[in-house]
């Protein structure tokens, strides 16, 4: 039945990969996964006032239109890969010859693929689908808590919107969702696991930039990429663990380590985040009470030379690949 007002739990999203940027792709799209979504198009009003007009309101102008948002997202065993291409660009995929693939990504790619991403709402009596052309992901965000699901926030960066009456690939599949649990997550840092690990957050960017040129349509001529970096924290019940004393020894003498994020799950299904030189802050161990003492060490990937990247992550599932 035909809603007269659009409501999150009948949302469709779809991306696709353009084989040029900022050119819909007609077909390739798969439906995606989100937990929560604020990629639009925003038009912001500016002012600009002229002398000698009196005392009135004057000067406001339409301000140039910027495509652009987050999108809160599971991470599950399947969809993810969707935003990964994203992030990396092309995997490195192996088969293991069981019905599983390995799927490696890495920041060593110099420039990035663009999406066309849809939101429609389907239900509405005169449905609407918002199509997003030439987008790139510029970052991802996650958390670990040791509660709940796992998720992920992803901010995009596009060029265009057009508006449709009907989806463009209403046919597309959309993956059997099996989210990862962070119950089941681990942290490690020098290839030992962190004892007494309270939570932890991995932030990754690829610092987009938008190319502003002069245009007659208003749009970006595209978006290029930066210098990635990856960064986080990682906060722990203060001991005398091993694991904890090699981590404020690293601190002491200014040595890079290798930190690496988990995700697995029960079916041997696995999702993983590596970087391969971090340096960690030094961190207060404020004592703020009776109870337990916190410790929270920042932390900032560097690029790895015999690695050939800083950050990588690893997903293993039963897809076959991802374009």
């Amino acid at each position: 039945m035909a809603k007269p007002r659009a409501i999150g739990g009948d949302v469709e999203i779809r991306g696709a990969t353009e084989a040029s940027y900022g050119t819909v792709p007609p077909t390739g799209y798969t439906r995606l996964y989100a937990r929560s979504s604020d990629l639009d198009l925003e038009r912001p009003l500016g002012v600009d006032e002229l002398i000698g007009m009196g005392r009135r309101a004057q000067g406001a102008y339409y301000e140039r239109a910027a495509v652009g948002g987050g999108v809160s997202i599971p991470l599950d065993v399947r969809a993810l890969g969707f935003w990964l291409h994203g992030l990396f660009g092309a995997e490195t995929v192996t088969d293991n010859g069981d019905g599983t693939y390995d799927h490696v990504w890495s920041d060593a790619k110099s420039e990035l693929p663009s999406k066309t991403i849809e939101i429609g709402h389907a239900r509405l009596s005169a449905p609407v689908f918002w199509r997003f052309a030439g987008c790139k992901v510029g970052s991802i965000a996650v958390p670990l808590t040791g509660r709940g699901p796992a998720n992920a926030d992803v901010q995009v960066l596009g060029q265009s919107r057009a508006e449709a009456a009907s989806s463009i690939h209403a046919a597309a599949a959309q993956p059997a969702l099996r989210r990862f649990e962070q119950g089941r997550g681990s942290i490690t840092i020098g290839g030992d696991t962190v004892a007494y690990l309270t939570g932890g957050e991995l932030t990754f960017t690829n610092t987009l930039e938008p190319v502003e040129t002069i245009r007659d349509d208003g749009l970006i001529e595209g978006i290029d990429e930066g210098n990635p970096r990856a960064s986080g924290s990682i906060t722990v019940r203060f001991s005398d663990d091993a694991s904890q004393q090699a981590v404020r020894n690293a601190v002491a003498a200014q040595q890079p380590l290798a930190l690496a994020f988990a995700l697995s799950d029960p079916e041997g299904w696995s999702l993983g985040f590596s970087a391969p030189r971090v340096l960690l802050s030094g961190a207060k161990a404020p004592i703020a009470g009776s109870g337990g003492i916190s410790q929270t060490f920042e932390w900032q990937g560097e690029y790895a030379a015999a690695a050939g990247h800083s950050l990588s992550a690893t997903l293993v599932n039963d897809v076959a690949g991802y374009v």
